[in-house]
């Protein structure tokens, strides 16, 4: 695929639970890693329940070929030291495409190699939105109506968070119209997989008059689940067209080839797969919880 992509991410409501590493309290803060970026929080002193006031979005653009099963967010909580260096008390991680599309709050557990054992917890919102185009191709477009009459028809398709319409050609005396292919529908940037599959068309069926047309009836079409599972896949759609007066007059229906799918449909689609957590911490929901985690001062 070999191409850049955007990614906008969005971290808050950080707070931790770890056991003390010398003596009683700890002074923790916490390190973000993704695409070789680290963003840090601020030192919480002498604190064994840290909560942190840390809200930070930023974007980064990664390229679709390295991101790959193996890719993930990186959580490092670390002991501050005024005179000597800080001490890596755990890490986490996060796999990017479990972030991408799912939930986006965490609770893991914080484990730390040296010692082969989990040391504490780590909570936070992190969420992932895919900022992409989608180039949509619509072909076998068609319209029945209840009662048909042969006579002139055409039809168009719009997208209509964007308010971008394609058009068909005027197919004359036939009772059920259809075209091979229309115009191609270029959107604009999709953030994420919510507001794509809330996207939605408005299919209108026309009938050519000797002067101008007569809309005989109107359908909305949302895409919900129906998702291209990659480049040259093709979904079906269809919908009832409703007339003016509110009657049902039939039904239309296309198909939308996918020439350009951004990575975050292909991740809902079941093209990449959620891989859960890292290796260490694939196990999570049956882990133990950290024990000895000392109640600290707030």
């Amino acid at each position: 695929m070999n191409r850049d992509t955007k990614f906008i991410f969005t971290i808050s409501n950080v707070s931790a639970q770890v056991q003390p590493m010398d003596g009683n309290s700890n002074d923790t803060q916490i390190h973000f890693l993704i695409g070789g970026q680290t963003y840090k929080t601020d030192t919480i002193w002498d604190n064994l329940n840290p909560v942190f006031k840390f809200n930070k979005t930023f974007e980064l653009e990664l390229n679709e070929d390295d991101i790959t099963d193996s890719l993930a967010f990186q959580i490092e909580v670390y002991e501050r030291n005024r005179i000597m260096s800080d001490e890596l008390m755990g890490t986490v991680g996060v796999d990017f495409h479990t972030m991408l599309t799912g939930p986006s709050s965490i609770d893991l557990a914080i484990f730390n190699a040296q010692m082969n054992t989990f040391v504490g917890r780590i909570r936070a919102n992190i969420s992932v939105q895919h900022v992409g185009k989608v180039v949509m191709k619509p072909s076998a477009v068609s319209f029945n109506l209840d009662q048909p009459d042969r006579e002139d028809y055409w039809c168009s398709i719009t997208l209509k968070s964007e308010n971008k319409t394609v058009e068909s050609g005027v197919i004359s005396s036939t009772d059920r119209p259809k075209w091979d292919a229309v115009n191609d529908i270029v959107s604009g940037s999709y953030r994420g997989i919510r507001s794509f599959v809330e996207e939605e068309f408005v299919f209108k069926a026309y009938r050519k008059r000797l002067i101008g047309s007569a809309l005989l009836g109107t359908a909305s079409i949302k895409i919900e689940n129906k998702l291209p599972k990659g480049e040259g896949s093709s979904t079906s759609h269809n919908g009832n067209l409703i007339a003016d007066n509110g009657q049902k007059i039939g039904k239309c229906s296309f198909k939308l080839e996918w020439q350009s799918v951004p990575f975050f449909v292909q991740a809902k689609a079941g093209i990449r797969t959620e891989q859960g957590v890292m290796d260490y911490e694939a196990a999570l929901k049956t882990a133990p919880k950290p024990k000895n985690i000392v109640k600290g001062r707030r």
